[in-house]
């Protein structure tokens, strides 16, 4: 890589960077968690914008977040160590089940760390107790168990039970004893994240998806009793703002037709203040994230924070990119690849970046340059 940097900063995929915008709704998003930590109740919280927006980027640092937050236990996905992408949940419609996957998510070792905390304390209102206890002892059928799996006699035998678990009533009870046992072990949260929650709609279809919001409430609403005895849910769903909308006209259809149903029982669970909005991106969030990219690799220590890019090419960047960080990042990443190809190339002009992304038609094409 030329331009006295270590490597192209400008992957859009990966979330180990360094928040370089969005803050005031990180801010908006620190007051919300805090106010649900300190809570009583679950909590749903939506993280909402368009695609390209970064929604999956900032999930990621909420999670980033809540591992250095006392008494924060947060879930992802433990596959892919990111946010949990709702398509990954979805296997077929009816093994659908937010209780056992949240358990799944959350990890055998990461359930074993919480039983060798807890096992100590008095835990005779834990049920599943037995399961705990063959889960710290190794045996894999526990796990299996408590995510809903079906299991032999010979299995069931050792956990003290009979049948595998029914979905998702009993699934639903799994959790809460993971709950119970999360506060035994000092927690007072768990935190899921959730991202690409419109996959649930577009996968499963309205009744499905209905079913799954149904399951949701239900937790909500039977956390109530065993909440000084159970640590809390606080979920915080990503969602792009046109499925936000498809789930609102499905409620109104359903409450036109049902009254309903299993959707505006969850949508009203949502309070007003815990619909976050990503709003597009501004040429000074533009150059801040720009900035603090190059930062991170720059080799040579040049005053020229912006360097190899020239201002105006930035501007001429942040006008065809439609205000999404994720474009931003795209197209500086094709421009900084084509200039780091040309030798002749000293810095990244506006002209180049008119010219290249002219090339791949995302720039339209000026009169000068036809005149030419």
């Amino acid at each position: 890589m030329r331009f006295g940097l270590k490597l192209n900063p400008f992957e859009w995929a990966s979330h180990d960077h360094k928040m370089a915008d969005r803050k005031t709704e990180w801010a908006n998003i620190r007051t919300v968690l805090n106010s649900a930590y300190g809570g009583q109740t679950c909590r749903f919280v939506l993280a909402l914008g368009d695609y390209g927006m970064g929604k999956s980027f900032m999930l990621s640092h909420i999670y980033k977040a809540a591992t250095d937050t006392h008494g924060v236990l947060a879930v992802r996905d433990v596959l892919t160590e990111r946010p949990i992408a709702t398509r990954s949940l979805l296997r077929t419609a009816p093994e659908f089940d937010i209780p056992s996957r949240i358990i799944a998510n959350l990890g055998e070792g990461r359930l074993v760390e919480l039983w060798n905390k807890a096992k100590n304390r008095k835990a005779d209102h834990l049920e599943f107790k037995t399961v705990f206890d063959q889960l710290g002892a190794g045996n894999p059928a526990a796990f299996q168990f408590l995510v809903g799996e079906r299991l032999t006699r010979d299995e069931l035998s050792p956990l003290g039970a009979r049948t595998p678990l029914r979905r998702p009533d009993d699934t639903i009870r799994s959790l809460f004893a993971t709950l119970k046992l999360a506060h035994l072990a000092g927690y007072h949260s768990v935190l899921v994240l959730v991202d690409e929650f419109e996959a649930i709609m577009s996968k499963l279809g309205p009744k499905a998806a209905v079913s799954v919001l149904d399951a949701l409430r239900a937790i909500f609403d039977e956390y109530g009793p065993i909440r000084t005895q159970a640590a809390k849910l606080v979920f915080v769903f990503g969602v792009s703002a046109q499925a936000w909308d498809k789930v609102g006209d499905l409620e109104r259809n359903m409450v036109s037709k049902t009254g309903g149903g299993g959707i505006s029982p969850f949508v009203e669970r949502i309070l007003p203040s815990d619909k976050i909005i990503l709003n597009p991106f501004t040429l000074k969030d533009t150059l801040e994230l720009v900035e603090a990219r190059l930062s991170e690799v720059r080799d040579d220590g040049t005053k020229e924070e912006l360097y190899p890019f020239t201002r105006d090419s930035l501007e001429f960047v942040y006008t065809v990119s439609k205000e999404k960080p994720r474009v931003i990042l795209q197209l500086c990443y094709m421009l900084l690849e084509k200039a780091s190809e040309q030798k002749g190339i000293s810095q990244i002009s506006k002209t180049f970046a008119e010219e290249t992304l002219r090339e791949y038609n995302i720039a339209p094409v000026t009169e000068a340059s036809t005149a030419q």
